[in-house]
């Protein structure tokens, strides 16, 4: 409901006026860090409710970046960005301490998605050259189709294997993001903060830094 909701805000505003707006888009890539925590509640007092452990490889993650803007007046603009990426959403088997050398482990890979609708402030620092600062907000949902269910166990070394370990949740999260970038002519370097619950699905909240180099095409009349 709330994709639905941020999908259908900008196309009513696309179809008010896009018909006497110029509409720009923008493509490039976006690369992603690992989550970082801002509420310290001691890990003596979190079980973690997320992924298997080792889940660097569904956070840190190379994203598609689509954005596509009407502008304001003033140098404002809203948006609508997409992110997209394949890449791990979790193990589907636990390690084994007895061939640590293989290197080799099952693992889940699927398509996600991010969507945002977002509002953009340009300030420009040269009279002389299309060159702005950027700022923006945009409120939007994180990790669509990143569901899991799967149960785990790890073979040690002595052959013996540990109990089963069931890791069950969803990773989708609603929540606002923050850009702030540098646009010369048509090439922009953004760095964004998504605000989502932290790795471990205990209802803490997390900054997840991605850093984005995207290319402006030619805006076009409608």
């Amino acid at each position: 409901m709330r994709l639905i909701i941020v999908i259908l805000l900008f196309c009513s505003y696309s179809h008010c006026f896009s018909q006497t707006k110029p509409i720009s888009v923008a493509m490039g890539l976006n690369y992603r860090l690992y989550p970082l925590d801002i509420e310290d509640v001691g890990y003596n007092n979190v079980t973690s409710k997320g992924l298997p452990p080792d889940d660097l490889f569904f956070w840190k993650s190379l994203n598609l970046f689509a954005e596509a803007g009407l502008p304001l007046k003033k140098n404002w603009q809203i948006s609508f960005s997409s992110y997209f990426r394949y890449n791990h959403m979790n193990w589907e088997e636990g390690k084994n301490l007895q061939n640590l050398s293989s290197g080799k482990r099952k693992e889940k890979k699927n398509f996600k998605c991010d969507l945002f609708l977002n509002v953009e402030k340009l300030f420009q620092v040269s009279k002389k050259k299309m060159h702005f600062i950027t700022t923006g907000i945009g409120l939007g949902i994180t990790n669509i189709n990143s569901r899991f269910d799967i149960t785990l166990q790890d073979t040690l070394e002595n052959g013996s294997t540990t109990s089963p370990k069931r890791y069950k949740g969803n990773i989708t999260h609603f929540g606002p993001k923050v850009d702030i970038g540098y646009l010369a002519n048509k090439l922009k370097f953004t760095l964004t903060i998504f605000v989502i619950e932290g790795p471990d699905l205990n209802n803490l909240t997390s900054l997840w830094p991605g850093l984005s180099v995207s290319y402006l095409f030619k805006k076009n009349k409608k």
